[in-house]
């Protein structure tokens, strides 16, 4: 798993003389992570976009999954209190 997104990245590297400054700007693929706080853009490998993409969904379920125990346990511990209740209420 790799924590980030991959997208295309689109720009200009700013010489005069360069195609990109009248044309269509310079294309990359790239993976944008954060780390500590700031974002960071890392290149993709040409030959390695598929398992870049394929780590980072992994990632992305793993956190949806992740979220979604999450409310299940409280919902878990909501219903143990309310028994607990209940059994309280006992005669």
């Amino acid at each position: 798993m790799i924590k980030g997104t991959v997208y295309e990245q689109r720009r200009k590297c700013g010489k005069p003389n360069c195609h990109c400054a009248d044309g269509e700007p310079h294309r990359s693929m790239v993976l944008s992570r954060s780390d500590r706080g700031r974002t960071k853009l890392v290149t993709i490998p040409s030959g390695h976009l598929k398992d870049f993409r394929v780590l980072t969904e992994r990632y992305q379920r793993f956190r949806s999954a992740r979220a979604r125990l999450g409310q299940i346990y409280k919902a878990m511990v909501k219903l143990i209190d309310q028994l607990e209740e209940a059994r309280r209420k006992e005669p």
